[in-house]
């Protein structure tokens, strides 16, 4: 399986270092993506427009709001990978913490 960078206008570079980072293998890709900005630069419109070209990759994405210290941060990745394995694989029974 091959991960498709996607044409994004003034956005090759990041695109292309995404890329760099992401891949079809986990074996090679790290497990967690984080990333960090100023507001209003195109990173969450750049990384949305990297996984919709890629379906077969999963994301989870997270508010700001709930960024605000390490506790409602990690509690906050839990809560939404859970819910996306749940979606993503609806029959394996799972116990709810």
């Amino acid at each position: 399986m091959n991960v498709t960078t996607p044409e994004v206008a003034f956005r090759e570079y990041q695109t292309n270092c995404l890329a760099s980072y992401i891949s079809a293998d986990p074996d090679i890709t790290p497990p967690n993506l984080i990333l960090q900005g100023y507001s209003g630069t195109g990173k969450t419109y750049t990384l949305k427009k990297y996984f919709n070209a890629n379906p077969n990759l999963h994301a989870v994405w997270l508010e700001p709001v709930e960024l605000v210290s390490w506790k409602p941060l990690l509690q906050a990745i839990a809560r939404t990978v859970q819910y996306k394995l749940k979606t993503i694989y609806p029959n394996i029974p799972t116990t709810d913490y």
